[in-house]
């Protein structure tokens, strides 16, 4: 945990020394996401759960090219009901992520709109699962995610007006989270964010 709050005080500490060259302009954002699984087997369904998404980040305008760097970091609650038959299991899991876009911006003074593109570094920092209606419990992510790492494609486009932003997004993870043979299960999902640009 002590790696987790060393790395987000140093991503903060230097947003805020590059913030003072001018150089950037800081956000925060958040949302709520629908989440779900990509699955590769038609015998198994995944739908939707609510989501979140909240965090931090920078736009760094690169005026020669006529396009904005966006680097950021949030939390992200991703995850799916899935179906087998008759059986459901729902699955939450927690992510921290660090997105990296590129902005195309059409903008006239403190409006406009954008559209970018990018990828997507994550890692599950916890999770909770329940089978049909029963409580939910905590996971052994070791155990019963393939893979706590994944990497994502991910678009957002959306309207800015004087620092605030109103954007969508939609995302697609590359890595198998399954530990079952029988399918693969990859994260998947689109979302509504605000966001505040200082």
């Amino acid at each position: 945990m002590k790696k987790y709050i060393v790395f987000i005080f140093a991503f903060v500490a230097s947003i805020a020394w590059v913030k003072a060259q001018n150089a950037i302009s800081p956000f925060i954002r958040a949302g709520v996401s629908f989440p779900s699984f990509s699955l590769d087997n038609r015998a198994y369904s995944a739908n939707s759960i609510v989501g979140f998404h909240g965090g931090i980040g920078a736009i760094v305008d690169v005026p020669e090219l006529s396009f904005e760097f966006e680097p950021g970091m949030q939390l992200a609650m991703r995850g799916a009901k899935l179906k087998s038959g008759s059986t459901t299991v729902s699955r939450s899991l927690l992510y921290i992520d660090i997105p990296m876009m590129i902005n195309l911006p059409l903008t006239i003074g403190q409006t406009g709109i954008f559209a970018g593109v990018g990828g997507m570094f994550s890692f599950a920092t916890a999770g909770w699962k329940s089978v049909g209606s029963a409580k939910s419990e905590k996971m052994n992510l070791s155990d019963e995610l393939g893979n706590r790492f994944d990497l994502s494609g991910r678009v957002h486009g959306g309207l800015r007006i004087y620092g605030h932003q109103l954007s969508l997004f939609y995302e697609r993870g590359f890595v198998n989270l399954s530990t079952d043979k029988a399918y693969a299960a990859y994260n998947s999902g689109w979302g509504i964010l605000y966001g505040y640009i200082f």
